[in-house]
C-alpha cells in the first residue's frame, strides 16, 4: 500500500527491485508513474471485475526466501503491479497458504476458494497445468500468463473455456503488449505465443546489425519502448541497458538483449526466448545510440524506428541470407554447432528449440565412444603395467597399480569439472526442449559426471557411510558449482548441480536421484532443490524440482516432497505431509559455531550432550578422506594377486631377470609361446575378484565387534564407521550372491539369524541386528534395518523381527519388523511393528485383502530342485563372472598375435587399433550374450506364469545374472539411440521414446511402450510379480504420451494414453490408468485423492 501512495515533492522513486545480472546482482529503480501507468493498463486489458477473486503464483514461497544463499525477486514488480491492478478494480485478492504443492495440492485449494482469476509465469502454469489443473478449475474465467515467452502447448492447454492472455515482461519491463488467446481456439503444440498488441504507448523494433529496421520474418535485436518499464539500473558489473533516441515519438528505450523477428501480421515473436550468450547484439549506451542514429541521417532514422509500431530481429551472422534461411556453406554449419539458439528453427515434435540432428549426432559419438574409453585402461594394463608386473619389486608394482587407480578417479572428476564449466558455465531455473542445445551440454556434462565417484554406482543404494569417501565428493560437488555444505554428507547422485543448495550437517541418501532437472512430456524444467540445514532425506525419498526440505525436517524413506512443496518437521508418505513436529536444528552458518539441538522430546536429534558440531564433523571427515587411502588395496588386490601367480610361473620357467632393458611392453617368451595364458589369468583374475567380494564380509562381519541397539553415535566414531562398513559389505555381497539358492545361507555366515525354509534374493541390511522367521521369502531390493544417518550421527534404533511365512515383494523399507504371516507388497514403508499380520502396500502402508495362496506352488522334483541349485549357485555365481573374463583374456590373445611388440614409428596406431580390438570384443561379446543369448533363454513366448522350480524360473534367473555381468557397453539414456537398444533387448517401443534412464524396464520382453512416452531419473516400468511362490508376468502397455516422473513405478499395470504417474508414486497391480494425472502409493486419480498434494 505505502508503494503507490502520491510520492513526496522532490522524489517520484516507488520502489527498488533486486535481480540477477551476468555480472551479479542489479538494482532496477521504478518511478511511481511506471507503476501506475502499468497497475491502469494491465486493469483495463486483463478487463479485472469487482465480482474477481484473483490469485497471482509469482512469488509463491518468498517467506522461505531466506532458505536461499542468493536472494533474487526479479518478478517482485510483477507481482505488485498485478495486486494493485487487481485491489484497483475492487477483485478480491487470495494469498495461497504456504506449505501447498504447485500441483495437486494448490489446485485443490484453488478449487475451494473458487478463484476466477490466475496468475503466474511460465514455468508455474506448466507444472499445475501438466498435473491437471488446466481441465478442472472450472471457475477460472481468466488465466494470465507473463515472462519473457510463453509455450504454445500451455497455452492451449489453458484456453479451454477460458479466456488465456500473454503479457510479455522482463526485469526491467513490467507492461508492454497482451497476447489475446480466446477459449477453444487452436494454437499448435509446438512453438511460442508471439508477443502480441502493444499497450498504448509501447513500442517495439526489431533492429539488424547495421542498428536498423529489418523487413518481415527476419531476425534481430528486440528493442522496447513502454512507460511500464525501470527508469534506472544500478549495481557492480550490469550494464545499463537503456538507450535514448532523439526522436520525441521514440524515446527512451530498452535493448532486451534477445532474438525476434516480426512475422507479416504483424506479431512479434521471440526466437526461442534465451539471451545472448557472449555479447548483446547491439552495443548499448552511447555507442549503441551512435552507431544506431548516424549523424548524417539522425533525424531520418529516428522517425523510421518510431513509425514501425512492431519490431524485427538480429541478423547474427554473416551467413544467413536475407530471406533468414541458413546458407549451405562450412560457416554456417559451423555457427549451427556452436549457437546456443536455433536462429531459422523448422517445425519438430521437440518444439522449435530443439536440434535433434544435432544431439542425434553428437550423441551418437560420445556413446560410440564410450566402449573405446573404457578400452584404455585395459590396453594400458596389458602393454605398461602387466608387464611391469612380471619383473619389478614387489612393492613398486603395489604402489604403481595403487597410483594407477587413483589417477583413474581422479582424471574422471577432473574432466568432469572442466566440461561443465566449459559447456554449461552455471545452470540457470529455466525450461528447454528436450534435444535442445543445453540438454546436449548437459547430456554431456550428466554422462561423465554420473561415471565418477559422483555417480550413485558408488554409493551401494546410497548405504555407503564412508564419510571419507563423502567428503571428496562433497568436495567435487563443491566444484562443479553445487551449495553444500562441508559437513553435509550426500550418498545420491547430484543432478544440475549449481541449482541444488544442501546445508551444515545434512543428510540426502539414495538410490533416488538429487535432482533439480526435470523431465515432462518433451520439456526440460531446470529449478532449484534446497535442503537447510540438519535435514536428512532418507532412502528411497525423493526432492520435486522447486521444493524446499526446511531446517531440521526428516523426510522418512520412500516418502515424496512434490515440486514447490516445502517438507517441514518430520515428513512422510506418497505424496508427503507432515507427521511429527518441527525440530529446532540451531545451526550457525559458519562452521563450527554451535551444536545442533533439538526439542526435548522429538527422540530424533538426541540431547546437548550427544549433538555435535559441524566443526569437528569436517576436521573427521578430513582425517578419514586421507585414510581412504588405505581402502585401494582392496579395489586392486585381484590384479595384484594375479600377476603375483604369473610372476612365480615366469619366474620357474624364464628366471627372474628375463627383462633385461627391453621395451616397456615387451613380455617373457613363455607369455609370446603360450598366449592362452590371457585366458587362465583373466579367469583367476575374476574368480579372485568374486572370492575377495564374497569372504571379506564374512571375515568383517564375524571376527569384528557386534553392532547391538539401540545405538546413537557420531559418524566418526569407531562403532559408527564399523555399521556402515558392514552394511556395505554385506549388501554389496548380497547383491553379488542375487538370486542363488544360497542366499539365505550366505546372510546366516554373515550374522543374521534366518529360520528354515526360507528364501530371498538380494537384500540391504546390518546382518548383526536381522532376525528372520521361518518358511519366508524375500524379493529383491527390501531394506532391512531401522539405520538412520541424520545431523551428523548414526542411530540403530532397534533390531529388525520378521516373523515366519512372511513374504516382502521389491523395494520395501522395514525398520522394526513385521509380524508373522505379512504380506508386504511394493515400496511399502513399515517404520514400526504392526499390531498384527495382514497384507500392507504403499506409503504410508495401508492394508487390504487379498485370497489364500494356492498350496504345492513351490513343489518340485529332484532333478529340478538340482538344477534350481546348480543354476542359480553356481553358474550365476560365477559361470558368467568367467566367461565375461575370458572375453577380456581373448582380447588380450588378439592384440598380442597382431601386435608382438610395438614399433618406435607406429605405437600410436598400434596402441589405436588395439582400442579397437578391446572396444569392438566387448560390444560383440554383449550382442551375442545378452542380446543373443538372453533373448533364446527368456522371451514373451515363454509361459505367463511358472512355479518356484520350473526351468522358466531358471532361466528368467540366469537372463537377469548375464546382464548384469555383461553390462551395456555403452549408455544410451537421454538419446535417440535408446528406443533400438531396447527393441534390441525385446522391448516394443515406440515414436520419440524418452529416458533419462539406463534401465527403465525391469523384463525387457514384456515390455510395450506407446509413442511419445517420457520417464523421468529414476523411473521404472515393472512387468512382473513373485507371490505365493509363483512367476507372473504382463505383458502390461503403457500409452501413448505417458509420464512417469522421478522415481515412479508403473507395476503391473496398463496406461491409456496421456497419462501421468506422478514423483514416487507406485501403481496397484492390476490397475488400469485412464487418461489423466495419478500420484500416491498406491497410485489414485489426483481429482479422488482429497487429501493428495497438501504438504
Amino acid at each position: 500500500a505505502v508503494g503507490l501512495r502520491r510520492p513526496r515533492a522532490g522524489s517520484s522513486t516507488f520502489c527498488v527491485t533486486v535481480c540477477e545480472s551476468p555480472g551479479g546482482q542489479k538494482l532496477l529503480k521504478w518511478e511511481h508513474s511506471a507503476a501506475a501507468w502499468a497497475v491502469a493498463s494491465w486493469r483495463a486489458r486483463m478487463d479485472l471485475r469487482p465480482s474477481d477473486r484473483v490469485v497471482q503464483l509469482f512469488n509463491l514461497g518468498l517467506a522461505d526466501a531466506a532458505m536461499a544463499k542468493n536472494f533474487d525477486v526479479g518478478g517482485l514488480m510483477d507481482s505488485t503491479v498485478a495486486y494493485w491492478a487487481s485491489l484497483a478494480a475492487g477483485s478480491c485478492v487470495l494469498i495461497p497458504p504456504l506449505g501447498l504443492s504447485m500441483g495437486t495440492g494448490l489446485r485443490m485449494w484453488l478449487r475451494k476458494e473458487r478463484v476466477s482469476v490466475l496468475s503466474g509465469n511460465r514455468f508455474q502454469l506448466l507444472v499445475l497445468g501438466a498435473v491437471g489443473g488446466a481441465t478442472s478449475l472450472s471457475s477460472l474465467r481468466l488465466v494470465w500468463a507473463t515472462g519473457t515467452k510463453c509455450p504454445g502447448d500451455m497455452a492451449e492447454r489453458w484456453a479451454h473455456g477460458r479466456r488465456f492472455a500473454y503479457a510479455y515482461t522482463c526485469p526491467e519491463v513490467v507492461a508492454a503488449c497482451v497476447y489475446e488467446v480466446q477459449p477453444e481456439s487452436s494454437i499448435g503444440m509446438v512453438g511460442t505465443l508471439p508477443m502480441g498488441r502493444p499497450f498504448d504507448g509501447s513500442q517495439f523494433f526489431v533492429l539488424g546489425k547495421a542498428h536498423d529496421p529489418l523487413p518481415p520474418d527476419t531476425v534481430g535485436s528486440l528493442f522496447v519502448s513502454s512507460p511500464g518499464m525501470a527508469s534506472d539500473v544500478l549495481g557492480a558489473g550490469s550494464t545499463n541497458p537503456f538507450v535514448e533516441l532523439v526522436d520525441a515519438d521514440v524515446g527512451r528505450a530498452i535493448n532486451t538483449k534477445r532474438y525476434a523477428k516480426q512475422e507479416i501480421t504483424g506479431n512479434i515473436t521471440l526466437v526461442s526466448g534465451t539471451e545472448m550468450r557472449s555479447h548483446s547484439p547491439v552495443a548499448s549506451t552511447g555507442a549503441g545510440v551512435l552507431s544506431m542514429l548516424p549523424m548524417a541521417s539522425t533525424r531520418s532514422g529516428a522517425k523510421s524506428l518510431g513509425n514501425t509500431p512492431m519490431a524485427a530481429t538480429p541478423q547474427p551472422d554473416a551467413a544467413r541470407t536475407i530471406t533468414g534461411r541458413t546458407a549451405r556453406s562450412m560457416v554456417s554449419f559451423h555457427n549451427y554447432l556452436i549457437q546456443n539458439d536455433p536462429k531459422d528453427a523448422k517445425k519438430n515434435p521437440y518444439g522449435e528449440d530443439a536440434r535433434p540432428m544435432l544431439c542425434m549426432v553428437v550423441q551418437t559419438a560420445v556413446i560410440l565412444g564410450e566402449p573405446l574409453l573404457g578400452a584404455v585402461p585395459m590396453v594400458i594394463m596389458e602393454r605398461v603395467l602387466g608387464p611391469y608386473g612380471l619383473y619389478a619389486n614387489q612393492y613398486m608394482v603395489f604402489v604403481v597399480l595403487m597410483g594407477a587407480a587413483l589417477a583413474q578417479q581422479i582424471l574422471q572428476v577432473v574432466v568432469a569439472i572442466a566440461l561443465k564449466w566449459l559447456l554449461i558455465g552455471r545452470y540457470k531455473p529455466g525450461e528447454y526442449a528436450i534435444y535442445s542445445t543445453f540438454f546436449l551440454k548437459h547430456w554431456i556434462v550428466d554422462r561423465f559426471s554420473s561415471g565418477s565417484i559422483l555417480g550413485s554406482g558408488s554409493a551401494q543404494g546410497g548405504w555407503n557411510f564412508s564419510i571419507g569417501r563423502n567428503f571428496l565428493k562433497v568436495l567435487a560437488l563443491k566444484a562443479l558449482g553445487t551449495n553444500i555444505s562441508l559437513s553435509a554428507m550426500v550418498t545420491t547422485r547430484v543432478v544440475g548441480f549449481d541449482m541444488v543448495s544442501v546445508g551444515h550437517l545434512a543428510s540426502v541418501h539414495g538410490p533416488h536421484t538429487l535432482s533439480a532437472v526435470t523431465y515432462m512430456g518433451k520439456r526440460m524444467m531446470v529449478g532449484p532443490v534446497r535442503v537447510g540445514h540438519g535435514a536428512t532425506v532418507c532412502h528411497g525419498a525423493c526432492v520435486g524440482t522447486g521444493g524446499i526440505v526446511y531446517h531440521g525436517a526428516f523426510v522418512e524413506p520412500l516418502s515424496t516432497v512434490p515440486s514447490f512443496g516445502i517438507a517441514r518437521g518430520r515428513w512422510s508418505g506418497v505424496p508427503g505431509r507432515q507427521v511429527g513436529p518441527s525440530r529446532h536444528a540451531s545451526l550457525a552458518y559458519s562452521l563450527g559455531a554451535n551444536d545442533i539441538e533439538s526439542e526435548s522430546g522429538d527422540g530424533l536429534s538426541g540431547d546437548a550432550n550427544t549433538a555435535i558440531s559441524a566443526k569437528r564433523f569436517v576436521l573427521s571427515s578430513c582425517a578419514f578422506a586421507f585414510g581412504t587411502v588405505f581402502l585401494m588395496p582392496f579395489q586392486i588386490a585381484s590384479w595384484f594377486l594375479t600377476l603375483w601367480l604369473m610372476r612365480l610361473w615366469v619366474n620357474d620357467e624364464d628366471g627372474s631377470d628375463w627383462h633385461q632393458g627391453e621395451e616397456i611392453d615387451s613380455l617373457p617368451s613363455v607369455f609370446m609361446e603360450n598366449l592362452w595364458v590371457f585366458l587362465v589369468a583373466s579367469v583367476a583374475q575374476a574368480l579372485l575378484q568374486v572370492l575377495m567380494q564374497l569372504l571379506l564380509p564374512v571375515l568383517v562381519c564375524r571376527c569384528l565387534p557386534k553392532i547391538r541397539a539401540p545405538m546413537d553415535v557420531p559418524l566418526y566414531h569407531w562403532r559408527a564407521v564399523l555399521a556402515g562398513f558392514k552394511i556395505f559389505l554385506a549388501s554389496a555381497a548380497s547383491q553379488e550372491v542375487g538370486d542363488a539358492s544360497v542366499q539365505a545361507a550366505y546372510l546366516r555366515l554373515l550374522g543374521a539369524r534366518i529360520g528354515k525354509g526360507s528364501s530371498m534374493s538380494e537384500q540391504t541390511l546390518l546382518p548383526d541386528t536381522v532376525s528372520i522367521g521361518e518358511q519366508c521369502f524375500f524379493a529383491s531390493g527390501n531394506t532391512l534395518t531401522s539405520v538412520e544417518v541424520d545431523q551428523g550421527r548414526m542411530r540403530v534404533l532397534c533390531n529388525t523381527e520378521v516373523g515366519d511365512g512372511c513374504f516382502l515383494g521389491n523395494e520395501n523399507h522395514i525398520a522394526a519388523g513385521i509380524q508373522p504371516n505379512t504380506f508386504v507388497g511394493l515400496r511399502t514403508w513399515v517404520p514400526t511393528m504392526p499390531e498384527e499380520g495382514g497384507s500392507l502396500f504403499g506409503n504410508p502402508a495401508m492394508k487390504f485383502g487379498r485370497p489364500a495362496p494356492a498350496e504345492g506352488a513351490k513343489d518340485g522334483s529332484m532333478c529340478q530342485k538340482v538344477w534350481h541349485h546348480i543354476s542359480t549357485s553356481v553358474i550365476d555365481l560365477f559361470f558368467w563372472r568367467i566367461l565375461y573374463a575370458a572375453t577380456s583374456g581373448a582380447a588380450f590373445m588378439i592384440g598380442r598375435t597382431l601386435f608382438p611388440e610395438y614399433t618406435a614409428g607406429w605405437w600410436p596406431l598400434q596402441f589405436l587399433a588395439e582400442v579397437l580390438i578391446f572396444g569392438g570384443v566387448r560390444v560383440l561379446t554383449w550382442l551375442l550374450v545378452p542380446i543373443g543369448f538372453c533373448s533364446l533363454i527368456y522371451n514373451d513366448r515363454m509361459p505367463l506364469s511358472a512355479p518356484y522350480y520350473s526351468t522358466v524360473i531358471t532361466r528368467w534367473f540366469n537372463a537377469n545374472k548375464i546382464r548384469r555381468v555383461f553390462r551395456r557397453p555403452f549408455r544410451t539414456s537421454g538419446s535417440a539411440l535408446d528406443a533400438p537398444v531396447l527393441r534390441l533387448m525385446g522391448v516394443h517401443v515406440g515414436e520419440r521414446y524418452f529416458s533419462s534412464n539406463d534401465d527403465v524396464m525391469i523384463d525387457p520382453p514384456f515390455g510395450r511402450l506407446g509413442d511419445d512416452v517420457t520417464v523421468d531419473y529414476d523411473g521404472q516400468v515393472r512387468q512382473h510379480s513373485f507371490e505365493d511362490d509363483v512367476l507372473k508376468w504382463g505383458p502390461y502397455k503403457v500409452g501413448n504420451g505417458t509420464n512417469i516422473a522421478q522415481a515412479a513405478m508403473v507395476a503391473m499395470s496398463d496406461c491409456s494414453e496421456n497419462v501421468t504417474l506422478l514423483r514416487g508414486s507406485v501403481t496397484w497391480k492390476g490397475q488400469v490408468l485412464e487418461a489423466g494425472t495419478y500420484e500416491g502409493a498406491p497410485a489414485a486419480p489426483v481429482d479422488e485423492d482429497l487429501g493428495a498434494g497438501f504438504v
